[in-house]
């Protein structure tokens, strides 16, 4: 693998879900595995993202597959799905022309076939999350030019951050008077929740230490 892919298996059938296991692993492949949708839907809320790729192999309530796989397509959209077909689950192949999964794959293709589908299925998700990132950055601009008031821009800086990084809990904007040497605070959000805080002089948090640097800071 060029890269470590964070995939997550769900497959009832405990022998063909080790085999897979192990066959992907040979291949530099570490998948994690769960059994059952409950299990699965637990660990993709669990996780807060940290899974890129689904391979869904067979699931304990069949009647329900597409129901469920539409309900993680629409709740997880940042995963990409690659389904495992066999000769009682043809018709998955037409899934991926639903949008419900990005690819459909035999479970028992070479596993070589199999680490190629799951390179493609990132790559493809990367670049869709970048044109994603684009236009909304693009819509932004349009919207944060068209704010009649500082109040409203900030508003409009606030949403747009909450859009771009859903897990956002923390959002302020500093103005720092050089003069005075103070760092106030007209825009703060907390928890979803406005809040106040006092301007200071000589503090030591990361907003003086962005301001007086001007540079970025990116956590991992």
């Amino acid at each position: 693998m060029e890269r470590t892919v964070r995939t997550l298996l769900v497959d009832c059938d405990a022998v063909l879900r080790q085999k897979l296991v192990t066959d992907l692993a040979e291949e530099g492949v570490m998948v994690d595995t769960v059994t059952a949708e409950s299990e699965l839907v637990g660990l993709l809320q669990t996780s807060r993202g940290w899974y890129e790729l689904l391979l869904v192999g067979q699931l304990e309530n069949p009647q329900q597959e597409k129901e469920f796989l539409l309900d993680i397509r629409q709740q997880y959209p940042s995963i990409e799905i690659i389904t495992l077909t066999d000769p009682e689950h043809t018709w998955r192949t037409d899934w991926s022309t639903e949008r419900l999964a990005w690819y459909s794959v035999d479970r028992l293709a070479d596993s070589k076939a199999i680490v190629s589908l799951i390179q493609l299925a990132v790559r493809y998700q990367a670049e869709r999350q970048r044109n994603f990132q684009l236009q909304a950055l693009a819509s932004a601009a349009e919207r944060v030019g068209a704010a009649k008031s500082e109040e409203q821009l900030y508003q409009e800086l606030y949403e747009e951050a909450c859009e771009l990084l859903p897990g956002l809990d923390g959002f302020l904007i500093a103005h720092y008077d050089e003069q005075a040497n103070e760092v106030s605070f007209p825009f703060s959000y907390k928890h979803d929740r406005r809040i106040h805080i006092q301007p200071r002089i000589g503090g030591k948090s990361l907003a003086e230490y962005v301001l007086l640097t001007k540079e970025p800071v990116l956590f991992p």
